[in-house]
């Protein structure tokens, strides 16, 4: 049973959609509603599409303030099969984390300490889907858990052969690791994924580009 919560951040602005189709916004953004009796995920991609596009044009008006945007899918016990072949070999993709995902990783990790939880391991598989992931969202020009080339992240991890019974997306798009990694704690979704106690390992992947500066991407697993 797949559960899904959405969320995007525009500016100053919050909308959060979940799969009950409970709404919180703030008043200078439009909400968009889903049902469960309605959900398409054609009318959400669209909206997603037109999110995008509003804060992109938002971003480029006021490039003396700092923006970002971030969505979420929470946790997964099936994922299909493709035949998509994998952008790169085991031999040339490096497992090391950069200096940058260490960070990332660091502050998740200080953050699940602080709550008394165990810190997460650092999965290499979870890293390099984390990191082809974000390099997609570049090239493609778009910002949403469902990818054009690998489709939803549950069938990405099954295409690039990660095992997984719960799996979640944070992905985030930034200026800085700090900048990012606030807008995540500050929303209740990305927070319940960072500090949920069903995940064991962690993958981030952060490559330089996009129309934010950088993209961010987090999944984890159990």
């Amino acid at each position: 049973m797949k559960k899904l919560v959405v969320t995007a951040f525009l500016v100053s602005s919050l909308v959060a959609v979940n799969f009950s189709g409970q709404v919180e916004a703030s008043e200078k953004i439009q909400v968009k509603t889903f049902h469960v009796s309605d959900f398409d995920q054609e009318k959400v991609e669209k909206w997603y599409n037109e999110l995008f596009q509003s804060y992109v044009n938002q971003f480029n008006e006021l490039k003396n303030k700092q923006g970002e945007v971030v969505v979420e899918e929470a946790e997964s016990e099936a994922g299909s099969t493709s035949q998509i072949e994998k952008p790169v070999t085991d031999e040339e993709q490096q497992t090391d984390v950069t200096q940058e995902e260490q960070q990332m990783i660091d502050l998740v990790n200080q953050e699940r300490v602080e709550q008394g939880l165990s810190p997460l391991e650092v999965n290499e598989q979870l890293t390099e889907v984390a990191r082809v992931k974000a390099q997609d969202m570049i090239d493609n020009q778009y910002f949403s858990h469902q990818s054009p080339t690998y489709g939803s992240p549950f069938d990405m991890l099954t295409q690039f052969n990660v095992s997984y019974r719960t799996a979640g997306e944070n992905l985030a798009g930034n200026q800085t690791v700090e900048a990012a990694h606030q807008a995540l704690m500050n929303s209740d979704g990305h927070r319940a994924n960072i500090l949920s106690s069903e995940f064991g390992e962690v993958g981030i992947g952060i490559v330089e580009g996009g129309p934010y500066g950088k993209m961010f991407v987090q999944l984890f697993k159990d």
